[in-house]
């Protein structure tokens, strides 16, 4: 009938990732799987896909038939799969980020200037170039400053959203080495916290070289996130471990432990949604829009990489991101891979 399935990137989707063949070659439910099925006149119709597999008992049963457990195996599997049309969603959505992304394009303008003169009053007192400064306007200043950077950083954060939507986010991969781009980052980010003592191990201990092709500051936006949440949620302050381990499957597996206030249980499965916080870490006041870790989770992906958790609420979080490695770095001193585990 000339009708193609995507996922929600626009990537066509082989019949083995069809949620109905997931269903019914696996055994195991589907659930709130996003498709967008293509017709022949070249519209679209976006689809959340539920499916769960049906025993061949249960149903002879409920129809009234006697149940013969030697030709159970061969009956053909079944399911019950359930396509809802999500096109009134998609359109709101659509409407949301476009909203989104015209605020983001009009906050940039006034906060470049706020951000500009902020900084050049700090740099001239400093300096001793200009008008000497009062301590409470210096201290005022540097508030500013700050302000500024924080909503810089949301906007952007807005703007990528919008971008990932819209599929205009484009990666730009080059060859870099993780390590020595992790290494910088920890040196920033323990300049901004005194309470929090940022640890670095290598696996194995000799490491001096991760080559990846990845898009240098994309990475580094996923990693400053993880770090700057692992920092933000431990309120508490202590170590925060973060490790590179090199795999023999030619991966690095990047990994950020904390001993913060964790997430809890039944809010995990969500946690890298858009919008999506923990309950407690509005409990204990600290502040976020809900767009750091579905951010590290997009760029993740767009990268062919891995990105998953563990965590116990009190107890604290480990993130972790797989990464594939350039074939010429990742054949030595390589440590068999960890499998990630489910969310």
């Amino acid at each position: 009938n000339q009708i193609h399935i995507f996922d929600p990137q626009g990537n066509s989707l082989i019949p083995d990732a069809l949620a109905t063949l997931l269903v019914l070659s696996e055994g195991k439910p589907v659930s709130q799987y996003q498709q967008v099925v293509s017709r022949a006149d070249g519209t679209t119709l976006p689809v959340l896909v539920n499916a769960v597999p049906i025993e061949h008992r249960d149903l002879l049963a409920w129809m009234g038939t006697e149940v013969d457990e030697g030709t159970l195996p061969a009956i053909l599997p079944m399911a019950l799969v359930v396509h809802q049309d999500v096109t009134p969603f998609k359109e709101a959505e659509e409407l949301k980020d476009n909203v989104l992304g015209e605020v983001a394009h009009e906050l940039r303008t006034p906060l470049t200037l706020i951000k500009g003169f902020a900084s050049a009053l700090l740099t001239d007192t400093a300096t001793g170039k200009g008008v000497p400064l009062a301590e409470w306007q210096q201290e005022a200043i540097t508030e500013i400053d700050l302000g500024a950077d924080m909503l810089t950083r949301l906007t952007n954060d807005l703007l990528d959203v919008v971008r990932l939507q819209g599929r205009r986010l484009v990666i730009n991969p080059e060859p870099f080495n993780i390590l020595t781009l992790t290494q910088r980052m920890i040196v920033d980010l323990q300049r901004t916290t005194e309470r929090h003592q940022i640890r670095l191990s290598l696996i194995p201990a000799s490491l001096c070289e991760l080559m990846a092709s990845i898009d240098e500051g994309r990475i580094q936006q996923v990693l400053s996130n993880l770090l700057t949440n692992a920092i933000k949620y431990s309120p508490q302050g202590g170590t925060i471990e973060m490790s590179l381990r090199k795999e023999e499957q030619e991966t690095v597996l990047i990994s950020i432990e904390d001993h913060g206030i964790g997430i809890p249980q039944a809010e995990q499965a969500r946690i890298f949604g858009r919008f999506a916080r923990a309950s407690n870490g509005e409990t204990h006041r600290i502040s976020g829009t809900g767009l750091g870790l579905y951010l590290c989770r997009e760029l993740v992906l767009q990268h062919k990489g891995q990105i998953w958790f563990e965590s116990r609420e009190g107890v604290g979080s480990t993130f972790f991101v797989r990464l594939s490695l350039m074939p010429d770095h990742a054949t030595s001193d390589a440590i068999k891979p960890v499998d990630p585990l489910p969310v």
